[in-house]
């Protein structure tokens, strides 16, 4: 994760990385790697702090950015996105993902078991800086069937907004 956030601080462009672990700690204003490549974070403080004092969900979207921006032109799965998140940061996050994957040329795989998760991507979609990223975005579901078997389901942007108003079971 420090090679990452080295190459963003070199570039000048770390600060997109502040301005998405913002949607976590508004007090957040830099990120910068001191002694032994520890990452450390200013929080208004006298002192930076370690990243490993903000907590799970800060720890957690910096993984995923810095992923992303690591696997240019590639892929990236990411299992239960909203893995130690508050709801209240899911659309932000989904917008900062679509975003910096689309800039990096990166396919992602994204696993879900929330229905809130799934409902954020989809109010993402439809806000004017994202139309764009609809026909790209795919969801899929797997159910197992009577005899065993499993299928998968696709759905498209506009399946998968009928899907979430008749709370269909996507996750």
């Amino acid at each position: 994760m420090d090679k990452e956030l080295e190459e963003l601080i070199i570039t000048k462009r770390h600060h997109e990385i502040v301005d998405v672990l913002k949607v976590i700690d508004e007090n957040i204003s830099d990120i910068v790697l001191g002694r032994n490549r520890m990452i450390y974070v200013d929080i208004g403080m006298e002192r930076m702090i370690p990243l490993n004092l903000l907590g799970d969900g800060v720890r957690r979207i910096m993984m995923v950015i810095l992923s992303i921006y690591n696997a240019k032109g590639g892929i990236v799965v990411i299992d239960e996105i909203e893995s130690g998140l508050h709801y209240g940061v899911l659309k932000s996050l989904w917008r900062s993902v679509l975003r910096i994957a689309n800039e990096t040329n990166v396919q992602l795989f994204i696993t879900t078991h929330n229905h809130e998760t799934i409902k954020y991507l989809w109010e993402c979609l439809n806000e004017s800086d994202y139309v764009s990223y609809q026909e790209i975005t795919k969801v899929f579901t797997i159910r197992k069937l009577e005899e065993g078997n499993h299928k998968a389901y696709k759905y498209d942007f506009d399946q998968l907004e009928n899907a979430i108003n008749e709370q269909f079971e996507l996750r």
